[in-house]
């Protein structure tokens, strides 16, 4: 009889600063019935040494790695780290951040008195590196609270609810990837993992997931997030570009994966605004010069104020082709019967650059 519960997965790149209070937290649960899958995703520190060491005092921690020790990126590993799993409910957690001591007993205990839902979330609470990302915490301190008023309205109590029903629901995304526990049967039929240039690869995960049932928001915050300048939220708090960039990628994933005709409306949808929100944000930082910042990438590249803004749309105009590329390569990982929706996708993508100038 299988006596894990819960597969706690932890991806891991280059973490040793952090992998051993990761593993730590897990480890002081004061529930026992879980594994711990860490993946190594290529990395070239001490991650993997530090893994080894925890390792041998505890048969429950695994160390696992994609073959020939290859970096792969964060949503392949955790694919990797879903196909191991041997429990009923599957716990993301990122290499730097951590658990409570309370949080997968008492997520446990509420997915089995909600056993229609399909994901669990919590509140998070910051933990600040340096002094100098306390800018950066107050930031996700206020988007934390936001997540909670956004889902709960103004009450405490845990709450269920439908992911896609929140206003603008592929906008933003309230669910933090390291508080989650997933039913892993729902998870495994929605998994899709693909070479995402960007960091939106959870927030598409849970858009394919939302079908399959509803949500449950635990406010009290049992999740520990860790902030410093190297991680993947502060480049995209740095860069509101690199931010639409990401939803962008993310919104092209669901719209080949998706099942659901709704979802796939809300995408369409949301991909055409998010490409206008894109251009708006160049025009805004076009130099004196460019009269227009719809018809700049037409114009040639001189000795001008406006080369940096004229390379910026260029760049764009790269970047969404990099993006058809992409939706080649994933289109090519599906089954032929799906290939109909992968073309719908494309000439979705195609008329939204269209409408917003980019031809």
């Amino acid at each position: 009889m299988n006596s894990c519960k819960v597969s706690v997965v932890v991806p891991m790149y280059n973490a040793q600063r952090y992998i051993g209070t990761c593993i730590e937290s897990v480890l002081a649960q004061d529930f026992s019935a879980f594994e711990l899958l860490v993946v190594d995703d290529g990395s070239s520190d001490l991650s993997a040494e530090v893994v080894d060491r925890h390792a041998r005092h505890d048969g429950r921690i695994r160390l696992l790695r994609h073959p020939g020790g290859v970096n792969l990126g964060v949503s392949r590993s955790r694919k990797l780290g879903i196909a191991e799993a041997s429990g009923e409910f599957v716990a993301f957690l990122d290499a730097d951040d951590a658990f409570e001591p309370t949080k997968l007993g008492r997520q446990i205990a509420l997915m089995e008195s909600h056993p229609d839902c399909v994901l669990c979330h919590t509140g998070i609470r910051t933990v600040v590196d340096l002094p100098t990302d306390q800018e950066l915490a107050s930031q996700l301190e206020t988007y934390s609270k936001q997540v909670v008023a956004f889902v709960n309205g103004l009450s405490s109590e845990v709450t269920e609810y439908r992911f896609l029903d929140r206003p603008h629901a592929l906008r933003s995304n309230p669910v933090c990837n390291s508080s989650t526990l997933v039913h892993a049967p729902a998870l495994r039929a929605t998994a899709a993992a693909t070479r995402q240039l960007f960091q939106f690869e959870d927030f598409s995960q849970w858009a394919l997931l939302s079908g399959r049932g509803p949500f449950l928001f635990l406010p009290d915050p049992l999740t520990r997030y860790r902030v410093h300048g190297a991680s993947s939220t502060s480049s995209l708090l740095a860069d509101p570009l690199k931010k639409i960039y990401s939803l962008i990628e993310c919104l092209l994933v669901i719209l080949v994966h998706a099942e659901d005709p709704h979802l796939r409306g809300l995408a369409e949808s949301e991909l055409r605004d998010s490409l206008s929100r894109a251009m708006d944000l160049y025009a805004e930082r076009r130099p004196e010069g460019i009269p227009d910042g719809r018809d700049a990438a037409s114009h040639p590249l001189g000795e001008t104020p406006s080369d940096l803004w004229e390379h910026r749309a260029r760049h764009l105009q790269a970047r969404l082709s990099g993006l058809e590329a992409e939706m080649h390569s994933i289109s090519s990982q599906l089954e032929a019967i799906r290939g109909s929706k992968y073309y719908k996708a494309i000439s979705i993508v195609k008329k939204a650059m269209r409408s917003v100038g980019i031809r």
